[in-house]
């Protein structure tokens, strides 16, 4: 595969236009994050540390803080969803399209509508229907995140080449309906959740509201604590509920790790309130992220913009 050239505009940059320009300061910053967490797949609760660098993406973490874990609703992590071979025929007939440059040194596909999201406007003329690889992997998600239509598809490469990354954002949710699917394709990953309000003060851009020296003097210690996940699957709802309601702390990240071959389902909280964002340096080898999205209330049956849904979605039953 021929490696495009970099396409970064504005404030984004990737390892490529480095080289002549200063890196971009909008992706977060380990050094100023002070309460980090990660996500169990077992009990759905974040536990206080980072992912240990040395496991296998399961999402064991590191923490000396005995305090309790953070819940963050709208997380799934379904690892192993996808089959050695499945994920083989999926990244061939992934490759077999032309990938065109991204922001921040990742390639893309698009499939689906093209849409101007600060004017509203979305155009349909040029949308022939989602790739047939697909349609094995719908059929499949759909036992898991029930009634999901999928009305685009958009895939994502990242390599550590070009110092892959995508920085803190939401997706949008004029268009897009409250479930993001993504499936992990080729390598493990981890994805990052931040509050956007906190988004300055995580980054190394120098413009709002630096850690004061008593905050960082008052940062925990990192130890070593391995979560155990085969007593966690065992709690109930009830359980978990008990020991984690509390608010996120000040300059706190949630850690989402996301093993080769696992689907992602963000709703509810983690879509609305947390921005997520994948870290450069969380990407050690090359990463194909495939993201389907589905359409928001305005866009289905009684919405102000039904007729135009309704024509998206029989285009997405086709394929190309």
């Amino acid at each position: 595969m021929e490696e495009p050239k970099c396409s970064c505009k504005g404030v984004r940059s990737c390892l490529l236009c480095e080289q002549v320009r200063e890196p971009s300061k909008h992706a977060i910053s380990k050094r100023k994050v002070r309460h980090p967490f990660t996500f169990c797949a077992g009990c759905g609760l974040c536990w206080p540390g980072w992912i240990d660098d040395s496991t296998d993406g399961s999402g064991t973490q590191n923490s000396g803080v005995h305090s309790p874990p953070l819940q963050v609703p709208g997380i799934e992590v379904y690892e192993e969803f996808l089959t050695p071979d499945e994920e083989s025929r999926l990244a061939d007939g992934i490759d077999t399209r032309e990938w065109v440059g991204s922001q921040s040194g990742r390639l893309k596909q698009d499939f689906g509508p093209r849409v101007n999201f600060k004017k509203k406007r979305v155009r349909a003329t040029e949308f022939v229907g989602l790739p047939a690889y697909f349609t094995s992997v719908e059929q499949k998600m759909r036992r898991c995140v029930k009634d999901f239509e999928a009305v685009e598809l958009c895939n994502l490469d990242y390599s550590p080449k070009r110092g892959s990354c995508i920085d803190p954002h939401y997706d949008d949710w004029w268009l897009w309906g409250p479930r993001l699917v993504t499936f992990n394709l080729l390598s493990d990953t981890v994805l990052t959740l931040s509050k956007p309000e906190q988004h300055w003060m995580l980054t190394d851009e120098a413009l709002l509201d630096e850690p004061s020296t008593n905050e960082l003097q008052r940062a925990p210690a990192i130890g070593q604590v391995v979560h155990d996940r085969r007593v966690c699957k065992s709690w109930s709802d009830e359980f978990k509920d008990s020991i984690s309601v509390r608010t996120p702390p000040r300059l706190c990240v949630v850690q989402v790790a996301l093993p080769r071959r696992s689907m992602l389902v963000l709703d509810s909280d983690a879509r609305y309130k947390w921005h997520h964002s994948i870290l450069r340096d969380d990407i050690t080898s090359r990463r194909i992220a495939m993201t389907v999205r589905e359409l928001s209330e305005e866009f289905l049956e009684g919405g102000a913009s039904c007729e135009l849904g309704a024509q998206l979605l029989d285009i997405a039953k086709m394929r190309v």
